[in-house]
């Protein structure tokens, strides 16, 4: 981040992050697929393939291709997203997550549907793990049937949080990083003139 914009796409330092931190992640993602009956990602993958087509610069999208595509065929990786306005299912004015919010509120799910994008296929579903719960919008890179979506209720819905999967939740504390440590990060890269230690990302 501190050396510039390894893509050389006049990337914001956070957004040259965002892009090398996402080709991790779905290079660990992988590997843990290897011996995981389910890998849980947070995230939309289909909306973070559309981000980086719509950049110009080729060096960005051929790296960045290069961690995902490994990872399409993957019938056991789940994208999940809280938030989406993917209009795939119900083609509404607005996202297909606010109507089946609108319509329940029980624990449950809806048959999974395909979606093509740059000619590769996801399967999509919507799962609420919560009573009264928003639905969650998930994405698998590879054709998948109802029993996958089961699979997805019974082994969430038990520890959900809110209707979020606990799992995601302890990887987003594990994750993140304190003040005290972006602090200490700053001080060690000799950015300590920033009033804020998240200062930084903005630079």
């Amino acid at each position: 981040m501190l050396s510039g914009d390894p893509y050389d796409a006049m990337l914001l330092p956070e957004l040259a992050l965002k892009y090398l931190a996402e080709g991790y992640e779905h290079e660990v993602a992988l590997k843990a697929s290897d011996d995981s009956d389910m890998v849980l990602v947070d995230g939309s993958m289909i909306a973070r393939l559309e981000d980086v087509m719509r950049r110009e610069q080729q060096r960005l999208k051929i790296e960045y291709m290069a961690h995902l595509k490994p990872v399409i065929g993957a019938g056991n990786i789940a994208f999940v997203s809280k938030y989406s306005h993917d209009k795939s299912l119900l083609g509404g004015s607005l996202g297909d997550i606010y109507y089946i919010n609108m319509a329940s509120g029980e624990v449950g799910y809806t048959k999974p549907f395909i979606v093509t994008r740059y000619g590769w296929t996801f399967s999509v579903f919507y799962a609420r793990l919560s009573e009264d719960a928003n639905a969650l919008h998930v994405e698998v890179p590879s054709a998948i049937d109802e029993s996958f979506v089961q699979r997805f209720i019974n082994a969430l819905s038990e520890t959900a949080v809110r209707g979020y999967p606990y799992q995601l939740i302890i990887a987003h504390k594990v994750a993140n990083l304190s003040n005290d440590l972006m602090e200490m990060l700053c001080k060690a890269a000799g950015l300590t003139g920033f009033q804020e230690a998240r200062g930084v990302l903005a630079v």
